[in-house]
């Protein structure tokens, strides 16, 4: 398992939904810029939020939001139009707000959630 911390702003709104076993999972697109030399650089990487801290996560932000995940890089492949492709994501563990409070919408700190994390479930029944 590699585990990373990434910080950097959203893509967009945060897309919450529920698997066929009720659990909910929370999923955006977090943009990560670099300076090398005089060039800036992107990193963009999909990120998923489950449970309670996922809901907690899409309450407070929003597309231009600045945060710090932290969590376990997974390489999910799928079909796409007949092809196999492989995308590099986060399952994030703990996250936390950046930047200042008037960046914000609602309130402020540290958000880490439920500490029981035994009954995740990572085969949903549709893709997510």
């Amino acid at each position: 398992m590699i585990t990373a911390t990434i910080g950097g702003r959203l893509g967009a709104d945060p897309e919450t939904r529920q698997t066929c076993s009720g659990q909910s999972v929370t999923s955006c697109n977090v943009a990560s810029t670099t300076k090398i030399g005089g060039e800036e650089r992107t990193t963009w990487l999909r990120v998923s939020i489950w449970g309670n801290r996922g809901d907690a996560f899409a309450r407070f932000h929003s597309k231009g939001s600045q945060c710090a995940l932290t969590g376990s890089l997974t390489v999910r492949e799928y079909d796409h139009n007949g092809e196999r492709r492989k995308s590099v994501e986060l399952d994030v563990r703990d996250w936390a707000f950046v930047g200042s409070k008037d960046d914000r919408q609602q309130g402020g700190g540290y958000a880490p959630g439920p500490k029981d994390e035994g009954d995740i479930p990572f085969a949903p029944c549709e893709v997510l």
